[in-house]
């Protein structure tokens, strides 16, 4: 429930404001969870709500994970990014 509360309205802006064309326009929306649990928690509720937007594409970063997978996919292109503070600094 709560994190459709924020989900739903960021996908809604995307999806009116036409913001995104495609993958390779970048991070359009960045969202800072405290956890592993809870970034890879909204990924998931991300992706099962977008799959009638598949030019939207989430991702997600976290610790635990080696960085050059990660660095691979943010340079593919993933337009909505759930990540943990430390792992956007360390990619910042």
């Amino acid at each position: 429930g709560k994190t459709l509360a924020y989900l739903i309205p960021l996908i809604n802006r995307i999806i009116v404001n036409k913001t995104i064309t495609k993958r390779e326009d970048g991070t359009c929306i960045l969202v800072i969870c405290p956890t592993r649990e809870l970034c890879v928690q909204a990924q998931k509720e991300a992706t099962r709500c977008l799959k009638r937007c598949p030019f939207i594409i989430p991702g997600c970063l976290f610790g635990g994970e080696e960085t050059n997978h990660e660095k691979s996919r943010l340079r593919k292109g993933t337009n909505l990014l759930f990540c943990t503070p430390g792992r956007v600094l360390y990619h910042l």
